[in-house]
């Protein structure tokens, strides 16, 4: 991930060094996007799972675990 920061970056310090080729820069600014959007979906990605296993790391503490049966017998 810190790859695709720093190919941001690079490309950052790019269009601010080229010519005001717009053709160029629009081309750029795509591909800063598409890294962009690359990097919010792997962070994503990289939640869920965290969130996954946080729930099952929860599912075998006692507390949860009760809370658990208690639920799926009804709350008796």
């Amino acid at each position: 991930m810190q790859a695709k920061i720093y190919q941001m970056v690079i490309l950052l310090l790019t269009i601010k060094r080229m010519d005001k080729n717009l053709n160029e820069v629009i081309h750029q600014i795509r591909m800063m996007v598409k890294m962009l959007w690359q990097l919010v979906l792997r962070v994503t990605v990289i939640q869920k799972k965290h969130v996954i296993s946080s729930l099952h790391h929860l599912d075998n503490t006692t507390v949860f675990s009760k809370l658990l049966k208690e639920t799926a017998r009804g709350g008796e």
